[in-house]
């Protein structure tokens, strides 16, 4: 196990393309990083430059506490899986994994030993006497793995190695290989990984941290959920989200003493984060995002009350069904602060609810008395039970006395 250091790592080719634009980059001991960008971003040429085989223009790359720079790639502790698998076609699984510990000089106790403890980890055991030709996708791939994972390396490189496979077995070789590295670091025998992809699924999926670039830039490291929630820039905005973030350009105005994004002839309040960091832009033009998935939830604005992105997005996130929000807004209840509105998705509480508390207690009833109608499952059958009966004017609190005593 080893930290991972970048520091100011250069990559010019002999006809003076600059490849790799002095970035710098610390990866923290056993961390799962993922590095992502669009073909020719250098993300692999990068990867390359950690495993020595690419030569470094400038900088440096340090994994614990060597400078690797002009280390054999068998000297730096690493372990590299490819896109291809390059396994040897004449050999046996069981050869393929044991190949490297050989070329080590290993004892021939301790190369079974590691073989077999990797053929275990990924379910590799009945295919030990085949060839590759012998094996899917998904099994020579697993075999590549396991070739790496036999090193006990301090550092995993992955380049692209789920690229051939088809979409079924990428998505169960993520959850192997992030199992595998979840399983290791449990096991007490962590291991630094570096997994460089062009598919943002896989990155927002299996990562700790991403690492983001373009054109030989970094432009932002940081954990998945913040990628996605807080994009440092407009490529980072884009880029991460499928279908990506609609960008539009918009004026920044002033209403009522805050600012406001105009959309279209409507205007929509910033929180109060957003308009001390963009104060300075009052009566500009300014670009602004929304994911597409967000969008719907501003459909509920009609039961709240004062509704910004914000809160339209922790809505969204928080399960709120914009069509059953529009049937109790239509009842005649609300509006509502969006923190209510949350507790009433919390809840399960739905427009037959709310259609019962109208019968008995009208429009003005809070949020309280609905939330206790639904975990008490009034509905109306209920209110249709107590008229049937005779019950009349009665109050919230006698009815839900009467239901609660089995009366009604």
């Amino acid at each position: 196990m080893a930290e991972v250091i970048f520091n100011k790592l250069e990559k010019v080719y002999s006809n003076g393309f600059k490849a790799v634009h002095a970035i710098d980059l610390s990866i923290s001991e056993g961390e799962f990083m993922v590095i992502v960008g669009p073909s020719g971003c250098a993300k692999s040429t990068t990867l390359r430059m950690l495993a020595g085989l690419e030569t470094i223009s400038g900088g440096e790359v340090r994994i614990g506490n060597k400078i690797v720079n002009n280390l054999a790639p068998k000297e730096r502790g690493i372990a590299m899986v490819f896109q291809n698998y390059a396994l040897y076609p004449h050999m046996t699984v069981r050869e393929n994994l044991a190949f490297g510990l050989k070329l080590s000089k290993l004892p021939k106790d301790q190369i079974e030993s590691q073989v077999n403890e990797a053929a275990k980890i990924l379910e590799l055991e009945e295919l030990l006497d085949r060839l590759p030709r012998q094996l899917s996708g998904g099994q020579a791939q697993r075999v590549a793995v396991g070739r790496a994972i036999v090193k006990k390396p301090d550092v995993f490189l992955f380049d692209e190695p789920l690229s051939n496979l088809d979409a079924k077995l990428r998505a169960s070789m993520r959850i192997r290989i992030s199992d595998l590295h979840k399983q290791l670091k449990a096991s007490g025998k962590p291991a630094t990984t570096v997994y460089v992809t062009h598919d943002q699924t896989e990155a927002m999926t299996m990562g700790d941290r991403i690492c983001v670039m373009k054109l030989g830039h970094i432009m932002q490291v940081d954990t998945p959920d913040n990628l996605y929630h807080k994009p440092k820039n407009m490529f980072v905005a884009g880029f991460i989200g499928a279908p990506e973030m609609n960008i539009r350009k918009s004026l920044l105005v002033e209403k009522a003493g805050k600012l406001h994004i105009a959309i279209g002839n409507e205007t929509m309040p910033l929180n109060a984060e957003k308009q001390e960091k963009v104060s300075a832009y009052a009566g500009q033009e300014v670009f602004y995002g929304v994911r597409p998935e967000f969008v719907s939830a501003i459909v509920a604005s009609k039961l709240t009350d004062g509704l910004d992105v914000d809160n339209a997005i922790r809505l969204f996130e928080n399960g709120v069904q914009p069509k059953i929000m529009s049937g109790i807004r239509a009842l005649g209840f609300g509006p509502y602060a969006a923190e209510d509105v949350i507790r009433l998705a919390h809840n399960g509480v739905d427009v037959a609810t709310f259609e019962a508390l109208k019968a008995v207690a009208g429009t003005s009833a809070p949020v309280e008395h609905a939330i206790q109608f639904r975990q008490n499952g009034v509905g109306m059958s209920t209110v249709r039970e107590a008229e049937r009966q005779g019950f009349k004017n009665l109050t919230f609190e006698q009815f839900l006395k009467l239901h609660r005593a089995g009366v009604i």
